[in-house]
């Protein structure tokens, strides 16, 4: 029976694809514009080289005619200036060569509103009856060119899969929708594919029946909700007559082993959506081990995730009356828990977590003197469903995110509970340790500065607090650890044999809490967090040195422009590289990276600003956090900013750092196996929130009557005049029995606030 589970079973993974004409054979719109005519008919010869089609667009017409006439005008002012006024005749000499610049670049769009054939071949128009007269984008695929050829077909496949065949595909087997009957050997095409969001047809998504989820707010079907690999396979035997068909394509593996196949198997049966069988699943709450595997995580659509059943928001709230009213009753609450977790993973349904519930609400009561609302257990169901609670400020989601999060580690789920800042993090994880003790449940809080012995035993825990951008580095940190090429099998192999302080930080993506989780998911969702490390140093500090001395001697709006933060060097800053002595080495003495070293010396020198963006402790520049207003020892700024702000406060200059790994919110956040979030705005996110993370929002009821204010809207000068304002209200609100919180939108206003302390200080009852 051994033997049997070791033998090799087979591997595969099958995808669908378009019948693609080759890179060459297509026809793309060099430039935005209004179709004027096609220079070939349908189904006409074409040869190499040949304008097909023509293009018109107004603007860049005008555009062409007003540099004209303003060239002419710039000749007339130099002709005029050249005997008596020599130095405003060489200035007009710059604004002619900008000049004469400018109108090469529209000359050059304008060359490519004409569409020629890059092969001879016969033209198919991609709905020609449509084209006269219609707008078409820059790069849109008009037709091709049947060249008599064999066709490519273009794969789409998602991450998960992706990554499984990256390097380990052995052989390819294309059929094509038309002909079922036939199979075409294939082989993939050289080349590494980027993740995208747009399908290069809309047959491949779900909404033409492909299974591909795509976006249901995009009209034309081809945008998709999770980044998808297009990856091109040459087919010897296809005729590219079959161009535009759907085809399903077969990927070759090398074989597994059949414990393995049979654990992938039973989770892939587990996942599988069963809106009608009553109750949950013990897949439904996903945890390190044979099924799930070592590191669980979510590789798939969010349509494929096996859900728990999800009640109404009627239902929600009758289930959290009802458990509300069981509160009354006494309990003995070791024995309960103790019967609780005699019931098998299987038999967990939802009157076992309707109990998990009950029993957390009592150990809340118990520990902390805390007896929970039906709208805090209203919450805490809903979270234990998956969804978005919309829940009012002051209503208590402190302790709802903790009964949910104790429910979901009773079931023996590692819970994440991501809160906003580090402080955040370890006070709740302090102020509810009782009541996590009192369930016999492990409580810690990830905050900097940890070393990872620390932050794996935090992990440990059956419940972890910790802010997203702590969690989503843990996690690039964990993936260098993981690579890519090695099957299941391999993997368990090699972490057998490495020792458990150097494994993984985390216990994987089972199960996580956001508070406040539009500002993750929506504020915050396509900020990159960039995991890098420091590259081995380069003779670069006088270099380094010498940009700072040119961008200390440069003027705004002459050498240079600041565009959202960010320093553009004018022609005129451009003149300051000829004094900047050659240098040998092939990069250090590259125009374009003395150029864009340049603009990051003006960035540390004007932009920059020390105790605002960062702070010097004990010899070092540490980053201060834009949303949280704290410090962040141990980041950095990349490209080798950090380095010219350690030179500009004459600090010793550290390595500079490149990156290893990059995520974002939005990517990192869909891997968890079970996602939900709590925030007080969510109102008006819902679709977005649905759309791109397949979570859906409940409002819970306030339980006191909301006394919001919405004064009128105050205009003032200045950021002075306003903070005064505010300084003034507070003290005007202030009383005895009332406290009055102040909230300012950035932490770049914390420089306002000494002013507005005095000025509040004046009060008796500030």
């Amino acid at each position: 029976m051994v033997l049997l589970l070791v033998v090799p079973a087979p591997n595969q993974v099958v995808a669908v694809g378009v019948v693609w004409p080759p890179e060459q054979a297509q026809l793309r719109a060099g430039t935005g514009g209004f179709v004027e005519s096609l220079a070939l008919q349908q189904g006409a010869a074409a040869q190499a080289g040949q304008t097909l089609m023509v293009l018109q667009d107004p603007v860049l017409v005008a555009a062409q005619e007003r540099i004209a006439s303003e060239r002419t005008g710039l000749l007339a002012q130099q002709y005029g200036a050249l005997l008596t006024q020599p130095v405003r005749a060489q200035a007009v000499a710059e604004d002619l060569d900008r000049n004469q610049a400018e109108l090469e670049r529209v000359e050059e769009q304008l060359a490519q509103l004409e569409v020629r054939a890059h092969l001879p071949g016969e033209v198919v128009w991609a709905r020609p009856q449509d084209l006269p007269g219609s707008y078409v984008k820059r790069g849109a695929m008009l037709g091709h060119v049947l060249t008599g050829g064999s066709a490519h077909v273009r794969i789409a496949l998602l991450e998960e899969d992706y990554l499984r065949t990256r390097g380990r595909v052995r052989a390819v087997q294309v059929r094509v929708a038309d002909a079922p009957g036939t199979t075409h050997a294939a082989r993939l095409a050289e080349g590494a594919p980027g993740a995208t969001l747009e399908l290069p047809a809309p047959a491949l998504g779900d909404r033409a029946g492909g299974p591909i989820p795509v976006d249901p707010g995009d009209p034309q079907g081809m945008r998709t909700r999770l980044p998808v690999f297009l990856l091109d396979a040459e087919v010897p035997t296809l005729a590219a007559t079959t161009i535009g068909a759907r085809a399903w394509v077969k990927l070759s593996l090398p074989p597994q082993p059949l414990l393995q196949w049979l654990a992938a198997a039973a989770a892939a049966d587990d996942q599988a959506v069963q809106p009608d069988r009553p109750g949950m699943s013990t897949a439904t709450w996903p945890f390190p081990g044979l099924v799930w595997g070592p590191y669980p995580q979510k590789r798939m659509p969010i349509e494929d995730l096996r859900r728990p059943v999800q009640l109404r928001a009627r239902g929600l709230e009758q289930a959290a009356r009802a458990l509300h009213a069981e509160l009354a009753a006494p309990v003995d609450l070791d024995d309960a828990l103790r019967a609780l977790r005699q019931v098998p993973q299987a038999r967990r349904d939802d009157t076992w977590l309707q109990q998990a519930l009950r029993l957390s609400a009592v150990a809340m009561e118990q520990s902390r003197g805390v007896r929970a609302y039906w709208q805090q257990l209203m919450a805490a169901r809903a979270l234990l469903d998956q969804r978005l609670v919309e829940m009012d400020t002051g209503e208590g989601k402190t302790v709802a995110i903790a009964i949910a999060a104790a429910a979901g580690a009773l079931a023996g789920s590692p819970v994440h509970v991501v809160t906003a800042n580090d402080y955040l993090a370890r006070r709740d994880a302090d102020e509810l340790r009782p009541f996590y003790a009192r369930l016999g449940l492990a409580v810690s809080a990830i905050s900097q500065p940890m070393e990872l012995v620390q932050r794996r035993a935090a992990y440990a825990c059956d419940v972890t607090y910790c802010t997203a951008k702590e969690l989503a580095f843990d996690y690039l940190r964990d993936s260098l650890l993981q690579p890519a090429d090695l099957s299941p099998l391999e993997r368990r192999l090699r972490e057998a044999g490495t020792p458990a302080t150097h494994g993984p930080v985390l216990r994987g993506l089972c199960m996580a809490i956001l508070d406040e989780a539009d500002t993750i998911l929506i504020d915050e969702a396509r900020v990159p967090l960039v995991l890098s490390q420091a590259a081995p140093a380069l003779a670069e500090q006088a270099f380094l040195r010498r940009a700072l001395a040119i961008a200390q001697r440069m003027v705004q709006g002459r050498d240079y422009t600041l565009e959202a933060g960010s320093a553009r060097l004018t022609d005129t800053g451009r003149l300051q590289l000829q004094h900047w002595p050659v240098d040998p080495h092939p990069l250090l003495g590259h125009p374009q990276h003395r150029a864009s070293i340049l603009e990051l010396a003006v960035m540390a020198c004007r932009v920059l600003q020390r105790d605002r963006d960062y702070v010097v402790r004990e010899g070092e520049v540490q980053l201060v956090d834009e949303t949280t207003g704290r410090t962040a020892p141990g980041r950095a700024w990349s490209r080798g900013l950090h380095q010219l702000v350690e030179l500009k406060e004459g600090v010793k200059a550290t390595a500079r750092n490149t990156t290893v790994a990059q995520i974002t919110f939005q990517r990192f956040f869909v891997r968890y196996l079970r996602l939900a979030g709590i925030s007080g705005t969510l109102r008006g996110s819902g679709a977005e929130l649905r759309a791109v993370y397949g979570l859906a929002t409940v409002r819970v009821q306030a339980r006191t009557p909301r006394q919001v204010r919405h004064l009128p809207t105050g205009l003032f000068p200045d950021s002075e005049a306003l903070w005064q304002a505010v300084a003034d209200r507070a003290v005007s609100c202030a009383a005895p029995a009332a406290r009055c919180w102040w909230a300012p939108r950035a932490c770049s206003s914390r420089r306002h606030w000494p002013k507005c302390c005095a000025r509040a200080a004046s009060s008796p009852w500030c």
